[in-house]
């Protein structure tokens, strides 16, 4: 079993290779709509915070491509007011495309883990996260509460077990390793090498009959697990791999042997780094008790009106998560 900080490390590779990446695979914001129920759930929170047309300071923590710093701007923009966003996360990369998303605003960007602000004591007038601080452990919901300046808030949306997300990653994770597993990879790497063999020696090879067989019966098995998973990202994903290995190994000489290996293993890591995505994302999710502790980090931070609130897209049969609130 591996150790929490074991755990940690490969969580932080999985995601900074998606960020860059430019986060090509999986993101939790799947459609339009999984995007307008969060933007109407973060919309009266800063409305509250930047209404007044002042100054505000903005901290975006774990701030993935920043969609929740650009609608603070976006809204203090609305009402006239000047504004800091500041993009904190701990992928560099993630860090880089959310300063780009935000071009021409007033940004500047910190890579660092959420548990440890490289920020000073009750600096910050809106402090945001969107299913991010919570991978960095309870105690980083103490260090938004400890950044939050007097007349601040802080609002988090987190991931919730057996909520909607939680049950997508566990979808996605499964398709993912049942992929690895099926023997596809192996079976058309030796369907390559034997027709490359046979052509080199101008024959017809006796042995691709069977190892084709093989392939075709690792490709199924992919199939199966394909059409028993959820609609995730996993899917599409596993769905453009069996089209890309079909076309392959109809005309395996078309490719150089040495390039469909490179290839081959690029896939394998590829999917391996999804898989761990999924299952950090599936770690991050709280349960009721659990974000209990949460809003309580907010209160011993001197927080106060700490409340949690179900998150419930109109949408979703299941929940999408817990929205923690705080104000000093």
């Amino acid at each position: 079993m591996m150790t929490r900080q074991a755990n940690t490390q490969r969580d932080a590779v999985a995601w900074a290779q998606f960020w860059e990446d430019e986060g090509s695979d999986a993101h939790v914001v799947n459609s339009e709509a999984d995007a307008q129920a969060l933007r109407a759930a973060w919309r009266p929170f800063l409305e509250g915070g930047l209404s007044s047309g002042g100054r505000c300071r903005i901290l975006d923590v774990a701030c993935g491509n920043a969609v929740v710093a650009e609608q603070a701007v976006s809204i203090a923009a609305e009402h006239g007011g000047a504004q800091h966003a500041i993009c904190c996360d701990y992928s560099e990369a993630a860090v880089r495309a959310a300063v780009r998303r935000l071009d021409g605003a007033s940004v500047s960007g910190i890579v660092a883990d959420a548990a440890r602000l490289p920020v000073p004591d009750q600096s910050l007038d809106i402090v945001v996260s969107q299913y991010g601080v919570e991978y960095a452990g309870a105690t980083a919901f103490a260090e938004l509460a400890r950044v939050v300046a007097p007349g601040g808030a802080v609002q988090a949306i987190v991931h919730r077990v057996g909520g909607v997300i939680d049950r997508r990653c566990q979808d996605d994770e499964a398709l993912l390793l049942a992929t690895l597993d099926s023997g596809v990879f192996k079976s058309f790497m030796t369907l390559l090498k034997i027709r490359h063999k046979a052509a080199q020696a101008g024959l017809e090879p006796a042995a691709a009959k069977p190892a084709s067989a093989r392939f075709a019966r690792s490709v199924e098995r992919v199939e199966t697990a394909r059409d028993a998973a959820g609609l995730g990202a996993a899917r599409s994903h596993v769905a453009r791999l069996l089209t890309d290995l079909g076309r392959v190994a109809t005309n395996p000489l078309a490719y150089r042997l040495d390039e469909m290996e490179q290839w081959v293993e690029g896939q394998r890591h590829a999917l391996r780094g999804f898989a761990n995505r999924m299952q950090s994302m599936s770690r991050a999710a709280r349960d009721e008790g659990q974000v209990a502790i949460l809003a309580d980090f907010f209160r011993e931070g001197g927080l106060s009106g700490v409340s949690v609130a179900s998150f419930d897209p109109a949408h979703h049969r299941l929940s999408a998560g817990w929205i923690l609130r705080g104000h000093r």
